[in-house]
């Protein structure tokens, strides 16, 4: 979001980036958070915060996953 000019006045405008969260894992996750509060900056909190492993801290390379990386998983 931070790359193109749309990107940036979205976070300007109070958008929070979802790292690397797949769509319907943070559609799930949204549902769920607003359920819990309808507090801006809680919903901010729980939407960053890594629960449940929805979010990691690294990617593996090229989107591939050795058998050493899939064991830690």
């Amino acid at each position: 979001m931070r790359v193109y000019e749309t990107g940036r006045d979205m976070l300007a405008k109070g958008v929070f980036e979802g790292a690397n969260m797949l769509p319907c894992t943070a559609y799930a996750k949204m549902i769920w958070t607003l359920g819990q509060t309808r507090d801006y900056d809680e919903v901010r909190k729980i939407m960053t915060t890594n629960i449940a492993g929805e979010i990691t801290n690294k990617e593996p390379n090229k989107g591939t996953c050795s058998c050493k990386e899939w064991n830690q998983v």
